[in-house]
């Protein structure tokens, strides 16, 4: 069989060889007038009919025969396509070449109907996109493009079709095939594989390019509104079209842009509102234009937003064996709104109460959330409490982080338990002066309440205890206390108690823990004046930030010392 096929190649040849030497005998012996474009389309035709590498040969040495012979021949001269049963497929591919570089309009189109493949590759990684760039043949490179011929092919040099055309300077061949690759790109989102094996039996398949030919303006991509606290806003997007974007301009004034339409700037902005103009246009002339609008809001200093956290292992207070703390912290209630964060304040309080006050953890009592109903303070206070309190020795500290609330005369003040109902405040709550009076029955030396609450009907959130939601608040007045009982509350009877997010504890509860750590000390000792001075000073301007009211209020003596080291 390779002995019979190499014959048969042979014989192809000599027949190709032949028809081409005996047309170039009857040109001889004919004038110019005679050769017309009939001549060397019915020989060249005839040469090709050979089939095999001969045609192929015979095609080429007619196409040098009439180049050399007729000069001033028409540059794409048209010579009908006759289809050939003989042709295989690497002959109609390697014609395809021959038509394109012979400007052989009819040819290329017959053959692409015939079966050629339309992304072929020579020897030298070529496809026909390739080979008509070289040539300058932009009716050749539609011809194929719309045969679904991948312009992202390289040959073995790296380059594209693109980069041909603009190395033989052919422009318009340029814009024409970056133009196909844009639409390609926008509408596949990847480029077709070329069918790199030129021995293929079936044509590479590609996706299609008809828009090639589309005219598509420049049209922004880029966020309509952006904000900032900066002095300048940073601006990104892109510019998509079908041309290069060769520039981009920002209320007059140039900006970067990549040739893709990539884009990323700064620009100056004052405080308030202001508009940002783009413009942009292609390598043909046409514009695009956008707005993009920006605020810009006053920027807080780091001083105003950075709270440091909270360090109980930093402060070491002397013992203080003899006395005994109640820790109640209530976020999540059963019939009332939460109390942000008044479980964090209670479960960190328990540090401070060990390290800065003194007290043995074993004279320490937490009622967290759900362990702090009313039947848990009762016990609390006068199962656990009252019990261990030695008359004029014992000091009682009490800690609450929750919901408080006045009667509606305002003279009695209330804590809601966990279980409580602010309909049912006297059945349902515990009343302030009540704990007093079971401290002081007990004969403690001292009482020290820490009440990160309020009394006015509201939360530290937007919701309201009161069911009627009526905007007048609640007034709570302040009992008179015995002179060994100090209050230090978080705000006004007719104020609203803050929570404070970026530590995620009640304002009052941050400062207060804060100043234990020694930031309200004098010398070596802390009092409850000075810690009150200290969380008011505090505590008032952070309040302010969130649009509220808020000041510390102390009730009793404020010159009793609570802490020494």
């Amino acid at each position: 069989m390779v002995n019979g096929a190499t014959t048969s190649a042979g014989a192809s040849t000599l027949r190709g060889l032949a028809l081409a030497i005996v047309t170039l005998l009857a040109a001889c012996s004919q004038n110019s007038k005679q050769r017309n474009d009939d001549f060397w389309g019915n020989a060249m035709n005839g040469a090709a009919g050979a089939g095999g590498i001969g045609g192929l040969v015979g095609v080429a040495v007619l196409a040098a025969a009439k180049a050399a012979t007729e000069p001033s021949a028409q540059a794409y001269p048209t010579v009908p396509y006759s289809p050939s049963p003989q042709r295989t497929l690497p002959d109609k591919n390697g014609l395809l070449f021959t038509s394109i570089y012979m400007g052989n309009l009819d040819y290329v189109r017959g053959l692409l109907r015939d079966g050629a493949n339309p992304n072929t590759r020579d020897d030298k990684g070529w496809t026909p996109l390739h080979a008509a760039a070289e040539v300058g043949n932009a009716q050749a490179t539609r011809i194929l493009l719309d045969a679904n011929a991948d312009v992202t092919q390289k040959n073995r040099y790296g380059e594209k079709a693109e980069s041909v055309a603009i190395r033989k300077g052919y422009i318009e061949i340029a814009k024409l095939l970056h133009g196909a690759e844009n639409s390609l790109s926008r509408e596949t989102g990847a480029a077709a594989s070329a069918n790199s094996n030129f021995q293929s039996s079936q044509p590479a398949e590609a996706p299609s390019v008809s828009s090639a030919k589309s005219d598509i303006p420049p049209s922004f991509s880029v966020p309509p509104s952006l904000s900032t606290t900066d002095q300048s806003v940073a601006v990104s997007g892109k510019i998509a079209g079908s041309g290069r974007i060769v520039s981009l301009s920002v209320d007059g004034s140039d900006a970067p842009v990549a040739p893709d339409g990539i884009f990323s700037f700064r620009r100056q902005v004052m405080i308030g509102d202001s508009e940002l103009r783009l413009a942009a246009i292609d390598e043909w002339g046409r514009k695009a234009e956008a707005t993009v609008k920006v605020t810009r809001t006053a920027a807080v200093s780091k001083s105003d937003t950075a709270y440091e956290p909270l360090h109980p292992d930093k402060v070491r207070g002397k013992p203080h064996p003899d006395a005994l703390a109640l820790i109640i912290g209530i976020e999540r209630y059963e019939s009332a709104p939460p109390a942000e964060y008044g479980a964090n304040d209670a479960r960190m309080f328990y540090d401070y109460a060990v390290n800065a006050l003194g007290i043995p953890p074993q004279r320490i009592t937490p009622l967290i959330d759900d362990k702090a109903r009313r039947i848990d303070i009762d016990k609390a206070l006068l199962t656990w409490l009252k019990p261990q309190v030695v008359k004029g020795k014992t000091d009682v500290f009490i800690f609450f982080s929750g919901h408080g609330l006045a009667s509606d005369d305002g003279r009695d003040l209330y804590l809601l338990p966990s279980d409580g109902d602010g309909a049912l405040l006297s059945r349902s709550a515990v009343r302030r002066k009540e704990i007093i009076d079971i401290i002081v029955e007990a004969g403690a030396r001292s009482a020290t309440l820490f009440l990160d609450t309020c009394y006015s009907g509201g939360t530290r959130g937007k919701e309201t205890l009161v069911a009627s939601a009526r905007p007048v608040v609640l007034v709570g007045k302040d009992e008179g206390v015995p002179p060994n009982v100090s209050i230090l509350a978080a705000a006004a009877n007719d104020q609203l108690s803050s929570s404070l997010p970026a530590v995620r504890h009640g304002l009052f509860s941050y400062f207060l823990m804060k100043g234990l750590e020694g930031a309200a000390a004098e010398g070596k000792s802390i009092t409850v004046g000075g810690l009150e001075s200290f969380i008011a000073g505090k505590v008032s301007v952070e309040a302010a930030k969130q649009g509220r009211a808020q000041t510390p209020q102390l009730v009793g003596d404020g010159s009793k010392v609570i802490a020494t080291w």
